[in-house]
């Protein structure tokens, strides 16, 4: 525990800049802020809202979201809670909600809130009643911004020229992703060969891949008469990698991981925990898509996995040395 608290630390002070400037951000626009363009800079990489500096530290500390929103869940069910460590994790918890605010991400916020969600109901029994009541105040408090900020995101985003009321264009954006998978994905040419779920594993290996969203879609726009980067589901993003057969196996591969980490109900290592936080803000998004499909995300899966594989062996080393002492 002593080492994942340093982690913390780091990760907690890395953050004094970016969420200064977020504040800044965040308090010159407030509700005023033109999310449609803010978004579309993102999505060209023109956005320029933030310093150089900002810009870096908040690559890296969005490698690390899910892990951090983990451990907040995690160090809250101790017995003795180190006050320290918990407000450090808040001040993580606010950086990420103002950047996702900020930088008009709908995804991100909706992620945040699901995943803390999920944590709960993971470790609901190791609160105490008092601790579960606080939590459960926090989260409503919560949904209750996002929800609110996701409609000023929403209606911002909102092309008045389209066809569409902006019921019926929120009603279809949220249900689009198995209308999508449906009607684009089940008969398409699934040839996108890694392009969505392994562009970091193709780059590693030098083979050819595209490493933003814009490229992506425009070559396989070309390609197949269809655009890529929209919402097809987690399981049509698999289904375009690895075909029918494929896409059941990966399907399989992580429901087998989660089972055999869930299927003892009386003990789980931290390492373990992550693993699930991982596959919790996998399905709780997965209704639209992968959320790990960005090269971004990706590096932040690699990072943490290393981070967690060193945890691992460092416990068992502990482990080891107290067993023959």
């Amino acid at each position: 525990m002593k080492l994942i608290e340093y982690f913390v630390y780091i990760i907690c002070i890395l953050t004094i800049i970016p969420l200064a400037e977020n504040i800044v951000v965040f308090f010159k626009n407030g509700l005023s802020a033109d999310y449609a363009s803010v978004y579309e800079d993102k999505m060209d990489k023109k956005l320029n809202i933030f310093s150089d500096i900002t810009n870096n530290l908040n690559r890296w500390l969005n490698y690390f979201r899910v892990i951090i929103l983990g451990i907040f869940f995690w160090f809250i069910s101790f017995e003795k809670k180190n006050k320290w460590v918990i407000c450090s994790l808040l001040i993580c918890i606010l950086y990420y909600i103002l950047y996702s605010i900020n930088i008009s991400s709908r995804a991100f916020i909706l992620c945040i809130f699901l995943l803390s969600g999920g944590c709960f109901l993971l470790l609901k029994k190791t609160y105490t009643a008092n601790t579960r009541k606080t939590i459960k105040k926090i989260l409503i408090v919560f949904a209750s911004i996002a929800i609110c900020f996701m409609a000023f995101i929403t209606i911002s985003r909102y092309n008045v020229k389209s066809q569409k009321t902006i019921y019926e264009w929120v009603l279809l954006y949220i249900s689009e992703g198995p209308i999508k998978f449906n009607n684009e994905m089940w008969d398409a040419n699934h040839n996108t060969n890694g392009d969505v779920n392994l562009t970091l594993l193709k780059d590693m290996l030098d083979e050819k891949t595209y490493l933003t969203y814009q490229d992506r879609d425009e070559y396989y726009l070309m390609k197949n008469g269809r655009r890529i980067e929209v919402f097809y589901t987690y399981v049509g993003d698999f289904l375009s990698d690895f075909d029918y057969v494929g896409a059941f196996i990966c399907c399989l591969l992580l429901f087998l991981l989660g089972n055999h980490i869930l299927k003892n109900k009386k003990r789980i290592t931290f390492e373990a925990y992550i693993v699930i936080c991982f596959l919790i803000n996998l399905y709780v998004i997965g209704f639209a898509s992968n959320m790990f499909r960005s090269y971004s995300m990706q590096r932040g899966v690699f990072y943490s996995f290393i981070l967690l594989s060193l945890l691992f062996i460092y416990r068992n080393y502990r482990k080891k040395r107290t067993y023959l002492s």
